[in-house]
């Protein structure tokens, strides 16, 4: 009797690939090292739209990066995939969960500048409580929408990342509003933790996975 391939569990190894190589970890590093550049530019005399013009000027060339190492080094040794039904589904609820997570941690750093002073009115039992609840909840958004996110994806190293963004964004956010020094240098520090992650991950990944030979190639539909 012929064996049956489980098509699902070959689909699942081949994503699992893609996010092996590291290139995932680069790219989130580097939005992570622009959200500090843009933080840096806030503590400084610069008009409201400089952070962003920053963010995005180092922001979208690392994206365009990223594009281009995955078609260089990527396409080449794996091909490129189609997911079926099942991996459309756990990409669209990975798309849902981190709608939901960002969403909330957008709100909570909004909420967390008003209390501040710059927006909302209050006692200063309410916005201490405030300053308190902010952090703690924004870092729980953030951990639950990478760790959610791997898990369904399948993507382990994910979660350690969840836990540098954690702390990075939360040195942001005493950088810019309590301009606690020290905060900058956190954030930094996951910076380049994930960026040497990725990059060793990277090198180690192309050398397992060499580039077949002509009439070798493997294209995972």
């Amino acid at each position: 009797m012929i064996p049956i391939p489980d098509l699902d569990q070959i689909e699942r190894r081949t994503w699992t690939r893609y996010a092996e190589s590291g290139l995932t970890d680069l790219l989130l590093g580097a939005i992570l090292f622009a959200s500090s550049m843009a933080a840096v530019v806030l503590r400084t005399d610069l008009p409201a739209p400089w952070p962003l013009v920053v963010y995005f000027a180092l922001a979208v060339p690392f994206l365009l990066v990223f594009l281009g190492l995955q078609r260089i080094i990527i396409v080449p040794r794996l091909g490129r995939i189609r997911p079926g039904p099942r991996a459309k589904a756990r990409r669209n609820k990975a798309n849902i969960v981190a709608f939901v997570s960002m969403g909330v941690t957008v709100l909570l750093a909004l909420l967390t500048v008003g209390f501040q002073g710059h927006g909302f009115d209050g006692s200063r039992s309410e916005v201490a409580l405030a300053r308190v609840a902010s952090p703690i909840v924004m870092t729980a958004s953030i951990l639950l929408f990478f760790g959610l996110t791997a898990y369904i994806l399948d993507y382990h190293r994910m979660y350690l990342i969840g836990i540098l963004y954690a702390v990075g964004i939360g040195g942001i956010m005493l950088y810019v509003i309590e301009e606690f020094d020290a905060g900058i240098a956190a954030a930094a520090a996951a910076v380049a933790f994930i960026l040497i992650m990725g990059t060793v991950t990277l090198v180690r990944w192309t050398h397992r996975h060499p580039i077949p030979a002509i009439g070798e190639e493997r294209y995972a539909q």
